[in-house]
């Protein structure tokens, strides 16, 4: 009998063993194993000899502190799941590896924008791209054909190193195959006074909307303001932080890359706004407050505003500033509705002010954009005036869950994040959670400045876009949602008005 107790201590300590080699050095395990072999073949020893109620003692012994190893250890090595695959070492290190597919599905109908370009473009400043060629009259723009693609293809590595440092990689190989990076940085987190330093390519703090993972939005695009005027991924170094129990947040970066706009990759005319220029810099900093918190963010109120000083660069002559804004019908399209190139810019100042709600299934939010431009003046433009120009954005949207849901608001960004259904598609008779949702957008381009040059007087005045979307999201799970938009973009410019149709599905998943 002894000798079959004296077995399963033995069988017990393999056991204990392997599980210690997922979580402790390879030093303190080997001495670990060397002792509690020792005391298994002194175990062993006794019995043969007779050790009686000495060995019994021992056995008792050697089986509690296998079973506090194996409780001390346990935890400390996990594989789990979370919106994704984690691997986990207590609370040192972490590693997720995962990824994304967007594809989109769309059918369009232009009534009355078969003509050429809009007027703001290139061509008419003496440039040369893409909408310079003219089509005849009654053609219609390949742009504004139906189609499909693949709107985002990522994959990502993400985790914790010996837990003050974290990291992530981020690379996106959608929208024709063209590779680009997205969160590629490094961060030291728990810092006192300032809290978390990121550093690498990521995200400025600029926004609501724009803060909001791709995922995560409530439409499949985000308004025509936000893409015109806030900035994307950029390189930088940025401090940020939560505090006050996570009632608000804070954040401000120093960024190298004149690029406002969400950029669609460079298969696109044209990525949003843009200074063009080699060097540069950029100062963006962003403020959210929760003045209402209730039930786990169940019912809140939001308010943040936001601020981002660009300089312009110089070309390579240092003779031309130039900035270029594009507004899209909140759609995937080539083909901007509404643009405005503005030569001679000295530097760009943003303004962002944000608020939001949530009061359980029901939702709204709204944000404005204000675009300063300063342009050079007299005294260093060929004695000829600028003026400065002045451009602005604004949406308001609201959403209902049908089925009782409410939106996840993320503390730590500000940000709204992952819906989570009360029930699986088709766990417990789950359907999924199904949210149904409008938003009006107003995007001006329109300046009526005007100046002469060798050529004639140029005018100034490029658009105004009006954008109602209506949209309905079917959250299988957290990780799959099927969307479906109707967008109805209403351009008025100089050169032609008319309207777009735009009916859009996404099937997404994400890991």
């Amino acid at each position: 009998m002894q000798r079959l107790v004296t077995g399963m201590v033995a069988a017990g300590f393999v056991l204990v063993a392997c599980s210690l080699a997922a979580a402790q050095s390879q030093g303190d395990l080997q001495a670990k194993v060397e002792s509690l072999e020792k005391q298994v073949a002194l175990l062993q020893a006794k019995s043969a000899t007779g050790g009686g109620d000495t060995t019994k003692v021992e056995e008792r012994r050697i089986a509690r502190e296998m079973t506090t190893d194996a409780a001390k250890y346990a935890d400390d090595f996990k594989i789990v799941w979370n919106d994704g695959v984690w691997f986990k070492s207590g609370d040192k290190f972490a590693l997720h590896v995962g990824g994304r597919m967007l594809m989109d599905w769309w059918w369009m109908e232009a009534h009355r924008l078969e003509r050429g370009k809009p007027a703001g473009t290139y061509a008419e400043y003496g440039q040369t791209d893409a909408f310079d060629d003219e089509l005849a009259p009654g053609t219609v723009r390949p742009d504004f054909l139906s189609g499909e693609a693949m709107r985002s293809i990522r994959l990502s590595a993400e985790g914790t190193l010996y837990k003050y440092v974290d990291f992530k990689v981020e690379g996106d190989f959608g929208m024709g195959g063209i590779a680009g990076l997205k969160d590629v940085y490094m961060e030291l987190t728990q810092l006192p006074i300032v809290g978390n330093v990121r550093v690498g390519n990521f995200k400025e703090p600029f926004g609501l909307e724009a803060s909001a993972d791709d995922t995560n939005t409530t439409f499949m695009e985000r308004s025509s303001g936000t893409f015109a005027f806030a900035p994307g991924y950029n390189p930088g170094i940025m401090l940020h932080n939560w505090v006050l129990d996570g009632r608000m947040t804070w954040a401000v970066g120093l960024f190298r890359k004149e690029e406002l706009g969400f950029g669609l990759g460079q298969n696109f005319v044209s990525t949003g706004a843009r200074i063009y220029s080699d060097p540069g810099y950029s100062l963006t900093m962003r403020l959210t407050g929760l003045p209402w918190y209730e039930a786990k963010g169940e019912r809140l109120a939001h308010v943040g505003i936001a601020y981002s000083y660009r300089k312009a660069n110089e070309s390579a002559d240092g003779s031309t500033y130039n900035a270029y804004y594009a507004g899209f019908p909140e759609a995937l399209s080539q083909y901007p509705l509404i643009d405005a190139w503005v030569d001679h810019a000295r530097n760009v100042n943003l303004f962002g002010a944000e608020a939001a709600v949530v009061y359980g299934p029901f939702s709204a939010q709204s944000e404005f954009i204000g675009n300063y431009i300063d342009r050079k003046g007299p005294s260093d433009w060929d004695g000829q005036g600028a003026n400065s120009v002045c451009f602005g954005s604004w949406y308001i949207q609201a959403g209902y869950f049908l089925t009782g849901e409410h939106r996840e608001y993320d503390q730590k960004t500000g940000s709204f994040g992952r819906v989570r259904p009360l029930k699986n598609f088709r766990e417990d008779n789950g359907w999924g959670a199904v949210e149904v949702a409008a938003r009006y957008s107003y995007l001006d381009l329109d300046d009526e400045t005007t100046y002469a040059n060798g050529d004639g007087v140029i005018s100034r005045s490029n658009g105004e876009l009006n954008c109602v979307t209506l949209g309905v999201n079917w959250y299988l799970n957290p990780n799959v949602r099927v969307m479906a938009n109707y967008i109805n973009a209403c351009p008025d410019r100089i050169d032609a008005g008319g309207m777009l149709s735009i009916f859009m599905m996404r099937f997404q998943f994400d890991f």
